[in-house]
């Protein structure tokens, strides 16, 4: 598919997304407690128009199937952070309601497409904010919404990954609702008939602006990923920040060693 009939694609799903979720949102405007449900469930099933437009390979694995028991319980999602691709593929798995910072908030076009896309935002930097925002996540997780954290606070160029903050996981505690930490990757490129193992280029970080980077990704041919779910944790002594590490240990091993051995991975 060439580049400029994907972006034509790409900006149609966008416009109908930003129209349906405008139209839902004034249809409930008195039942607000179904907005953030059905806001969730259009960006699941956009998310899906969207990944086929960018001709993202998703791969799903896991050490146990995540939301297979009792629908109506909460979870709290810990994952990497690469790209904003990363909501995309998450979202077209299962409705699910993301976290990201206030700064988001004020992007020109990322803001409102996270804003009517039912996404919470908060305010690491002030104490008072960050507060009421885990009381807000912990909420909606007793309410039995599947909530998502990218606990590194920002995203990477894929070569490390970050220490995780453990702030926003006491809302798992607060709600008594179990962890799943996820591990993101990107397995290849391929450009012209030929394939990249180094993803970088899929990386959205540092200075780099959506368009651009949004084009860039509507050049190649095709995108392989891959999201692991792993076994469901819960905190252990109350201790945050160990669960955190754990949590990210978890994560990282997967995530390096699946760089490192593609081949063995493929065959799995």
């Amino acid at each position: 598919m060439k580049t400029q009939v994907k972006s034509v694609l790409m900006a149609c799903a966008i416009v109908f997304f930003m129209i349906t979720e405008a139209f839902i949102a004034f249809a409930l405007l008195f039942n607000p407690d179904k907005i953030k449900s059905t806001q969730i469930r259009i960006v699941s099933f956009y998310s899906k128009i969207a990944l086929k437009i960018l001709r993202i390979r998703l791969r799903i694995t896991h050490d146990a199937a995540p939301f297979q028991e009792n629908h109506s319980s909460g979870v709290l999602i810990i994952a990497n952070h690469l790209s904003y691709l990363d909501v995309l593929m998450l979202a077209s798995v299962y409705p699910l309601v993301f976290v990201t910072s206030v700064d988001l908030k004020h992007d020109l076009f990322l803001g409102p497409l996270s804003l009517i896309g039912g996404s919470l935002f908060v305010d690491r930097k002030k104490g008072l904010g960050l507060k009421k925002s885990i009381n807000e996540t912990a909420r909606l997780l007793e309410t039995g919404y599947r909530i998502v954290i990218f606990p590194e606070a920002t995203s990477t160029n894929g070569k490390v990954i970050l220490p995780f903050k453990s702030a926003l996981m006491k809302a798992a505690e607060i709600a008594e609702v179990p962890l799943i930490p996820v591990c993101i990757s990107y397995t290849g490129i391929q450009l012209k008939n030929q394939v990249m193992i180094d993803t970088e280029p899929v990386c959205y970080y540092g200075n780099d602006s959506f368009f651009p980077h949004l084009y860039r990704i509507l050049s190649f041919d095709s995108i392989s990923a891959e999201i692991h779910f792993f076994q469901k944790t819960y905190f252990f002594s109350g201790d945050r920040r160990n669960t955190a590490e754990l949590c990210r240990n978890m994560i990282a091993e997967r995530y390096f060693d699946r760089k490192n051995n593609p081949f063995l991975y493929s065959l799995s």
